[in-house]
């Protein structure tokens, strides 16, 4: 009776172990280890969710080179449009060619116009003034102050209409020197939401690798937790063999005993 129990006790370890091995995972049933599943388990679920808030806070950082993207191109518009203007504020040049430097100087402003509206992420506007604030979740908790993020498209840029762009021209002396000092708040404007843009970006890269590094930490302790351990799992493997083997030979050798006490019966 006690090589029967041993043999089934050695048949449960080896068939444990063995499942440990062929899956990897030291829990495989919660009968294992009940807290320790419990506890792993709320591990994963921290790691994935670790690992979308920070594919969130990527996007955010991708967003935000976009409008820094158009907002460069703006800058470079912003100063050919002032270029023309001081040509055609002094009076080296005549109508004529101010007449010329105008047909330009509306181009630019066209463009910079255009880009402005058109400049988008996912659809969503990013530089045509409407003011919207974006909340970007970049942590894995629901309140706003640790896990959240706002972008206000209002610091960016100041919409077009707002920076009286559309009154600037170079047709004559006096309206060229009148633009200068449109254009000088223009490319301020500009400078200062590319800063801004550029200040709100880093502090995304940050919460990026912050996240990363949580991440990280958090699947290490799981796989302590729950990675079977290989050279454990197969030294207990080879003992409970070694345990059921023996155990056999105990039961052949009680075998062979009961036969000579009838043999002596007899």
């Amino acid at each position: 009776m006690i090589a029967q129990r041993r043999i089934s006790e050695t048949s449960a370890v080896q068939a444990k172990e063995t499942s440990r091995l062929a899956s990897g995972d030291k829990i495989l049933r919660a009968a294992y280890d009940p807290s320790g599943l419990a506890i792993s388990e709320t591990m994963r679920s921290r790691s994935r969710s670790l690992q979308q808030a920070t594919r969130n806070t990527n996007d955010g950082v991708s967003l935000l080179q976009v409008a820094e993207g158009s907002l460069s191109v703006v800058h470079d518009l912003g100063k050919r449009l002032k270029e023309l203007a001081l040509q055609a504020a002094t009076d080296t040049y005549n109508d004529n060619d101010r007449a010329s430097a105008q047909k330009e100087f509306q181009a630019l402003l066209n463009e910079v116009k255009r880009v402005t509206a058109t400049s988008e992420f996912n659809g969503n506007k990013l530089l045509n003034g409407s003011g919207r604030t974006y909340d970007l979740q970049v942590g894995i908790n629901g309140d706003a102050e640790t896990s959240r993020m706002s972008y206000d498209l209002k610091r960016a840029l100041s919409s077009i209409n707002d920076m009286s762009l559309n009154s600037i021209n170079v047709y004559s002396k006096s309206a060229a020197q009148n633009s200068i000092t449109k254009l000088d708040s223009f490319i301020e404007s500009v400078s200062s939401g590319r800063a801004y843009l550029g200040s709100f970006q880093n502090r995304l890269t940050s919460a990026s690798s912050n996240l990363t590094s949580m991440d990280l930490n958090t699947q290490e302790s799981r796989s302590k937790i729950r990675d079977a351990d290989y050279a454990q799992s197969t030294a207990e493997k080879v003992k409970s063999e070694i345990n059921g083997a023996a155990s056999l030979q105990m039961l052949k050798i009680t075998g062979n005993n009961s036969q000579n006490v009838l043999k002596l019966i007899g």
